[in-house]
Parts: structure tokens; sequence; C-alpha cells
């Protein structure tokens, strides 16, 4: 019985008894450190699991993250000038040849008609508007032009016919935004129209606005990534390597070295008269009958002014011009029927 408590307290004597008391020790040890082992290798496993899926949320998370970056297009474009041995000194689009009150021409060929097909991309109506000899750069007293509308819609197309038609990208409005500015002022980036530009003039990313706003600044920021992919991508095209040392200095662009109003817009293909103009931007006479006029037509166009009725209100108006007036007289004007009592 005794032994039997004893067994059931104590774990059975060990297999080895002739064991030396310290290979016992060993023993022990061997064992505490395999099962210590095979936790940390259960730990381990379990990290290892945990930090695959981190890595993998964590991934996902990156993958579906929208990219972001501390550079805008504007740094980047500096630091590619200076790679490359190009200025990037800034000018103001006010104070140079860039800027040129508009003619009477371009502000007569700036109406509701020309408008609505810009926004409707009518390009066969343009063409016609154009043949009928609207100023290829039309726009209103403040100098806010159609090319600067067309380029901030992104219509390449439209943007084509323009340039096909004799127009200038060398114009600025009255805040000196020139129409880069505005086709980098877009909803979302019209890669295919800012070359058009700057097959033009590339120049134009060196013109500032009056608040000293070059045209890369008016890019929206979700669309950096995209803007400095698009210039990475065409930077031999527009801007190759020059030796500074053999070559020197960019020189100054030429429109900037002139006084502003020195550089007026170019002159349509076919010339009219500015009241057929006028009247063909509003839409008074449609673009496909006015090209069937002959050159000297349109030339000569008058718009017709109907002379202003008068209208005669009293007896003593008809004696002052010594008309002879009868009572309760009926007389017919643009305001209606008038009756005149002449005075008693």
């Amino acid at each position: 019985m005794e032994m039997n408590s004893v067994n059931d307290t104590h774990p059975p004597p060990f297999r080895h008894q002739s064991l030396p008391q310290h290979s016992e020790v060993a023993m022990s040890s061997n064992s505490t450190k395999r099962k210590v082992s095979k936790i940390d290798d259960a730990q381990t496993l379990i990290a290892e699991r945990f930090a695959k899926r981190s890595n993998n949320v964590i991934r996902q998370e990156v993958l579906s993250a929208p990219p972001t970056t501390t550079e805008s297009p504007q740094d980047y474009l500096d630091r590619l000038f200076r790679q490359r041995g190009y200025s990037i000194e800034r000018y103001g689009g006010l104070q140079g040849g860039y800027h040129c009150k508009p003619s009477t021409l371009q502000v007569a060929s700036h109406g509701t008609e020309i408008v609505k097909a810009v926004r409707q991309s009518d390009v066969h109506t343009m063409k016609n508007m154009l043949d009928c000899g609207l100023s290829p750069n039309p726009c209103n007293s403040f100098g806010e032009s159609i090319i600067h509308m067309i380029c901030r819609r992104g219509d390449h197309k439209l943007l084509q016919l323009f340039l096909d038609n004799g127009a200038s990208l060398q114009i600025t409005d009255d805040f000196g935004r020139t129409p880069l500015h505005d086709a980098c002022w877009t909803p979302e980036p019209f890669f295919e129209l800012v070359e058009l530009v700057l097959q033009n003039d590339r120049r134009l990313l060196n013109i500032t606005d009056c608040r000293g706003s070059l045209p890369l600044a008016y890019v929206r920021k979700i669309h950096w990534n995209q803007w400095k992919e698009f210039l990475e991508k065409n930077k031999d095209i527009f801007w190759p390597e020059r030796d500074v040392s053999k070559e020197g200095e960019e020189s100054t662009p030429e429109l900037v070295m002139k006084s502003p109003h020195t550089t007026p817009a170019p002159l349509p293909v076919t010339p009219a008269s500015n009241d057929l103009v006028k009247a063909v931007a509003r839409g008074k006479i449609p673009a496909d009958v006015a090209i069937t006029m002959t050159d000297d037509e349109r030339f000569n166009y008058k718009e017709v002014t109907m002379a202003k009725p008068q209208v005669i209100s009293s007896a003593q108006t008809c004696n002052q011009r010594n008309i002879q007036c009868l009572p309760n007289v009926v007389r017919y004007s643009c305001r209606g029927v008038v009756a005149i009592k002449p005075n008693q």
C-alpha cells in the first residue's frame, strides 16, 4: 500500500538506474531543450504565417492605394531641364509679345454660334465658319479666346483645324494665360492636344500668368504621375540633350524680347467684312449660306440696319415739325398703335 501510494504521488524510477547522476541530469536537460525547441519552432511557424498574411494585406493595400509623390511635374521638368541643358527662366505672359490687344476682326469673330460649335465639337460647322472669313484667333474684348476654350476642353481635332487655318498659339488672355495653361487645366489629361501645343511652341512652358504661375502649376495633383510619365516619354523629342559648354545657355524666346501689343493675330485666308463675320459668328447668317457668296460679296457685305421709327405722342410735337394733326389721329409705330390727341 505504501508503494502504491508512492507510485501514485511520484513518477516511476528512470529506466537506466545504473547511469551516473550527471547523465540523468544531462538527459533531462536535453529533453527540456527538445521541448523548448519544438515550442520555438511552432511559434516561428505561426509568426511566419502571420507575417506572410500581413504582407499580403499590406501589399494589397499598397496596390489599391492611389500613387502618391511629393515631386510636382514642374519640379520634375526643372530637374530635367538642368540635366539636359535647357533654361528654367520664367517670363511674364503680359510683359512681352505674347500679349496683344484683340483686333476688331477677332472680336467680331467671337459669338454665340462659334461657341456653340466648340461645345458640340462640330468640326464641319467650324470649318465653314473659318472659310467664310472668320479670324483664326477669335476672342472677346478681354482676350478670352476660342483657342483657350478648345484647349480647356481637350479637343485636339478642333485645335488642329484652327492650326490648319493659320491660328497662333503664341497668345495670352488678359490674365496672362497661354493656351498651354488651359491645356493643363483640364479634368483629365489630354496629351494628344498638349503635343500639338508643344510642337508649335515648347517655350510656352516658361511663360507665367499674372500671378507668376507656370502652365504645369495648373495640373491637378492626382494627375502628377501621368504628366511626369508624359514628360519622360517625350523628353528626347522636345528636349534632346544639348552641351551647354559648346552651345551656351538657351536663348530667350523671341516674342519675350518684343513689346506687348506688337504681334497682331494672323489674318484669315479668305477676307470678309466685319459685318459678315459678326453675322456668321452670331448665327444671323448660316455659315452654309455665307460660304456660297463670292469673294467680292463677302468682302463688301454690309449689315442692313433699319432706322428706328419715331413715335409722335402729342400734337405739340406735330406742330413743332409742321405736321398737321387731326383729332383722334391714329398712327403706327414699332411700339404699337399710338393715338394722338391734340392739346386743347
